[in-house]
């Protein structure tokens, strides 16, 4: 049994329609698992991001916590040094009046700037904490980003399996038309 034009023609074309049908497959899959990869690799980065933003507000708690000791110390320093400065100019100091006034508003003073300070501190520690949060939460977004990327990519490529299933019977089945008409037109 030998096979004449019209089978050759169906063989060519159902093979070229394959092959292209397993490139696009191939293709498919392989663009999956990059954006997978990529994802990945963006959640890592944002991981570290998040850790390094967790860090930052545990170093700005602790900072806040030593401006607030030295502006306590220097409150202190100040409250003595008015007291020193009254009694060297023979001011009773055991007395109220102007002493009191100072001391006063010496405390107030560095007691505001205190609890500003200590507010301050806490608003810069809670932003870091919301910026690690929302990096993980990119992360987490990335991730999944990343998976539905490679089952997109696996499901197009059966997509593309199965047209090229349905391309290459359609394709076979034109060239033995095609080659059936070649051949009885030869034989005229």
């Amino acid at each position: 049994m030998t096979i004449g034009v019209a089978g050759w023609a169906a063989i060519v074309s159902a093979a070229a329609a394959a092959a292209g049908a397993g490139v696009q497959m191939y293709s498919s899959r392989q663009q999956g698992k990059a954006a997978n990869a990529a994802a990945q690799l963006q959640a890592q980065q944002l991981n570290k991001q998040s850790q390094l933003e967790a860090a930052r507000a545990g170093l700005a708690q602790e900072q806040g916590e030593i401006e607030a000791n030295k502006r306590s110390r220097a409150l202190a320093q100040e409250i003595g040094s008015i007291y020193a400065d009254f009694a060297g100019n023979g001011v009773d100091i055991s007395s109220g009046g102007t002493i009191d006034k100072a001391l006063t508003t010496a405390a107030t003073s560095g007691a505001a700037d205190l609890r500003v300070l200590e507010r301050n501190t806490r608003l810069n520690a809670m932003t870091h904490l919301a910026n690690a949060e929302s990096y993980g939460n990119d992360a987490l977004t990335s991730l999944f980003n990343g998976k539905n990327s490679l089952s997109s990519g696996n499901l197009g490529a059966w997509g593309y399996g199965l047209k090229g299933l349905g391309d290459t019977i359609q394709a076979g089945s034109a060239g033995y038309n095609a080659g059936e008409k070649f051949e009885n037109w030869w034989k005229k």
